[in-house]
């Protein structure tokens, strides 16, 4: 899901796509159905090349495409049961002046481009400096703040394109900060999306929504994007002759974000607290980071409060 500045009652349905692109960026959409007692903001935390600026982030207005989950979850459909049995330190601020904010759509939005300019936003749309201390991998990451208008429903999808420093995988923000506190674990109602060339060549045939190809790990769509999405309305965010790869994580998880490899095979997503990542990491250095995990994992099992994720089995 997501990180709130003020308590949510809840949150649901939390759709994410990304993309990386070839000048070292990322696209990133989200989107969620949520409801809170009182004015809110959203928080998403993102990977971005250091050092922080605050014109690094480019958002994207997606407002007159609301459906643009909904056409992605088109490019999954059922089969006929016949067809389907064929088949770095951060750097401070000194600034003191107030963020910029960006109209985009429905919502008022600002990029913050360390901690220490959450001084400089509104203090009811600001999470806590002892809450962000709490999981110091975010000492040097940016934060795009969105304040919500209503106080509950499913907003529109939020795009943004920004500088990664994780060239070589796809960033998805699923830590959760909910009511002020960081917990070890959380309940996650994810779909994950992304598209990745590489996967393209590699994935065999389409058999079904919840068919898993061996070879990544997610659902590819039936066809290339451009068969199921308007592409022209997504503002360069897909590529319109490539498939579009899917994964659903629903259940009681790490509290942590997750990243997608972009060149290996049959790698399983990894949670970032596993990985360590710094910037330059190589996937090998990841595969031996999930590998240690994997030994930790069965060491820890039987104290273990709630059931590691089924994507790491």
């Amino acid at each position: 899901m997501c990180c709130f500045a003020q308590s949510v009652k809840n949150v649901a349905n939390t759709r994410i796509f990304g993309r990386l692109t070839d000048q070292g960026s990322q696209y990133l959409v989200y989107q969620m159905d949520y409801e809170s007692a009182v004015p809110n903001a959203m928080i998403l935390p993102i990977p971005v090349q250091l050092p922080a600026t605050e014109e690094q982030v480019q958002f994207l207005n997606l407002e007159e495409y609301a459906t643009f989950f909904d056409d992605l979850d088109s490019g999954f459909p059922f089969l006929r049961e016949s067809l389907a049995k064929t088949t770095m330190a951060p750097s401070r601020s000194i600034d003191s002046a107030p963020l910029k904010v960006h109209s985009v759509g429905s919502f008022v939005a600002s990029y913050v481009p360390t901690v220490d300019d959450f001084d400089r936003l509104d203090p009811q749309f600001v999470i806590p400096r002892s809450s962000w201390e709490k999981i110091p991998n975010y000492n040097d990451y940016g934060f795009a703040v969105f304040q919500l208008k209503s106080l509950h429903g499913r907003i529109h999808p939020i795009a943004m394109e920004f500088p990664t420093r994780m060239t070589d995988r796809v960033f998805f923000p699923t830590v959760h900060i909910h009511d002020g506190e960081v917990h070890s674990h959380e309940q996650f109602d994810h779909t994950l999306y992304l598209q990745n060339d590489l996967w393209d060549s590699r994935v065999s045939k389409y058999r079904g929504p919840d068919k898993r190809d061996p070879s990544t790990g997610f659902v590819r769509s039936q066809k290339d994007a451009k068969y199921f999405v308007q592409c022209n309305r997504t503002l360069n965010i897909l590529s319109p002759d490539a498939l579009v790869h899917r994964r659903t994580l629903r259940g009681y998880f790490g509290n942590q974000d997750w990243f997608v490899p972009q060149g290996v095979a049959a790698l399983p997503l990894i949670q970032s607290n596993w990985l360590g990542y710094a910037a330059g990491t190589s996937v090998a250095a990841g595969m031996l980071a999930w590998l240690f995990w994997r030994r930790n994992r069965v060491r820890t099992q039987a104290q273990a409060p709630s059931r590691e994720p089924e994507i790491f089995r």
